[in-house]
């Protein structure tokens, strides 16, 4: 589907992408490495027609430093 979305958009066209529920409200990013490491390759298919990422939190998770650090979260592989 990624691939498609690439082929099928003109150069110009910047993506953004959220985060699974699976990873932020389910999980509640706990036990997610298989899940984001998924999610990561996939995603990173567009990240060179410009790629942003969007981390949306459940309001149980009120301090990430007690759950996991954000950087682990926001940097793509490349």
């Amino acid at each position: 589907m990624v691939k498609n979305w690439y082929k099928k958009t003109p150069d110009n066209l910047r993506f953004t992408a959220k985060f699974p529920k699976v990873i932020t409200h389910d999980k509640r990013l706990k036990n997610v490495e298989n899940d984001l490491e998924y999610f990561l390759k996939v995603i990173t298919e567009i990240h060179d027609k410009g790629l942003a990422l969007f981390l949306q939190l459940p309001p149980v998770i009120k301090d990430i430093r007690r759950t996991r650090s954000i950087k682990e979260f926001t940097s793509i592989p490349r």
